[in-house]
């Protein structure tokens, strides 16, 4: 067991009208394993979906940048 980033998973409901649940596992620094599970209403799912097509298009335009200055093109 080590410390580092947890793994984070969006836990579909386990009965239909039931809420999705944000589950985060991983482990402190002195190697005890940790886990939080935090009930989500749909607005909540929403919005950690648009954060994630965020973060997906700041990574994408940062590497093409990247990739562009690295080739000695303009980007």
């Amino acid at each position: 067991a080590e410390s580092g980033p947890p793994d984070v998973t969006v836990v579909p409901p386990e009965e239909p009208g039931g809420f999705p649940r944000l589950l985060w596992s991983g482990f402190d620094h002195e190697g005890t394993p940790r886990r939080v599970e935090i009930e989500l209403e749909d607005s909540q799912v929403i919005a950690l979906g648009d954060a994630t097509g965020d973060f997906v298009t700041w990574a994408r335009e940062f590497l093409a940048a990247y990739i562009d200055a690295r080739a000695g093109g303009a980007a």
